[in-house]
């Protein structure tokens, strides 16, 4: 086994338990919320959502182009095309957030000469600034 792979099964595991205890600590608030008057219905699709989501974060990279794959004739879905897409999308977003609150220049610089408007987009959609593209600063 390589290191990347035993750093994943790792990763799994730790993601799965910190899970766990979200889990543990969601249903002991659900339990205060239900006695106030919230239908059973809506917390069950709560933690459904949560569920879900938790098991799509398990996904590796790979695993989403394996699911867009052409192997075998097989046209993926426009269902499974958007949910890479989005889940495409959140990584960008995140990857241009975590260098913005560094203020990191020299990676908007680069950002911007490799994707150039998008980064633009993203980061409206962030609700961050626009960058100057030249010198990564914040624009005024």
């Amino acid at each position: 086994m390589t290191l990347m792979h035993s750093w994943i099964r790792f990763w799994l595991k730790r993601d799965d338990h910190k899970f766990a205890e979200y889990a543990k600590h969601r249903d002991e608030f659900d339990q205060g919320v239900a006695d106030s008057g919230v239908l059973p219905d809506v917390l069950e699709m709560c933690a459904r959502y949560d569920q879900n989501l938790h098991d799509r974060n398990q996904f590796p990279v790979g695993a989403f182009f394996d699911s867009i794959d052409e192997h075998g004739g097989r046209k993926p879905t426009a269902e499974r095309l958007f949910v890479v897409a989005e889940v495409g999308a959140d990584l960008f977003y995140t990857a241009l957030c975590t260098p913005d609150n560094d203020d990191n220049k020299e990676f908007f610089v680069q950002a911007y000469d490799r994707w150039g408007a998008l980064v633009d987009t993203a980061l409206q959609e962030c609700d961050l600034p626009h960058r100057n593209v030249m010198t990564g600063e914040v624009a005024e």
